[in-house]
């Protein structure tokens, strides 16, 4: 059994959690276990990474990798990451690259990569040295020059994700946006606002008593059915509730009064 080793940066060496602050590794794994620990780290919620460059480093008989997740697509850049570009991969083909040196499978599609620029973007943004140390990163920057590309040939579309019809009449986009827009949430816990089609993320701090910005992304309007829900731009997905509230995964943020 081919052995790598495997370290981390802000999540758990299982690959399974985030941990602000938390460095691991180095260590010697089997490569059923990094599989087992690559997959696990592309099944976190991509709310749980909004505010957090979680990164797994990989070194094996044919290379050093760094992993990162953003939205669930684990984007894989060869060490140094200052003059390689990251390529989508799925665990299975990050192992295949290191173990075999097989290059196949990657995929650095215009998605992909304006959903990554984005999230990535918007995090740093919101920690001090954060953008610079974000755009520092090579795939980082071939990332945006994707975006440029797409934006210059009116070819973008967020991903959409299995199930949903995306909305696209404006009027009906514009109804909804006089009926949402607003803010989701119970303070002091984080706070959801839709600004139409701008979703941000803001938590009271007690100590100031002034809100801090976390996230924002943008976001689509589509239907599973009935359902209406908001298409994020870093793959999360929520559900328009009964009550007026958001729900996203199991948490549900209550619409607050005006």
């Amino acid at each position: 059994m081919t052995v790598l080793t495997l370290s981390t940066r802000n999540v758990s060496v299982d690959g399974a959690a985030v941990c602000p602050g938390d460095d691991a590794g180095p260590c010697d794994l089997e490569a059923g276990r990094v599989l087992e620990a690559l997959r696990a780290f592309a099944g976190l919620p991509p709310m749980d990474l909004v505010e957090t460059e979680a990164r797994i480093f990989l070194s094996g008989p044919r290379g050093k990798v760094a992993v990162q997740n953003v939205g669930g697509r684990l984007f894989v850049a060869e060490l140094p990451e200052s003059v390689n570009t990251a390529a989508e991969r799925t665990p299975e083909q990050t192992l295949d690259l290191l173990i075999s040196g097989k290059q196949a499978g990657a995929s650095a599609s215009g998605e992909a990569a304006m959903a990554a620029a984005e999230e990535l973007v918007a995090a740093g943004s919101q920690r001090k040295g954060g953008l610079k140390q974000v755009l520092n990163s090579g795939w980082v920057l071939a990332a945006l020059v994707v975006i440029a590309a797409a934006v210059a040939w009116g070819m973008y579309r967020p991903a959409t994700p299995e199930g949903v019809t995306l909305i696209g009449d404006a009027a009906k986009i514009s109804a909804l946006n006089t009926k949402l827009d607003g803010r989701y949430g119970t303070p002091p816990a984080t706070v959801l606002v839709l600004a139409s089609g701008k979703l941000s993320g803001v938590q009271l701090i007690a100590a100031t008593g002034a809100e801090e910005p976390r996230f924002q992304f943008s976001y689509r309007y589509g239907q599973i059915g009935e359902r209406l829900v908001l298409v994020v731009s870093n793959g999360a997905l929520l559900e328009l509730q009964p009550n007026g509230g958001l729900k996203f995964l199991e948490s549900v943020y209550p619409r607050m009064a005006k």
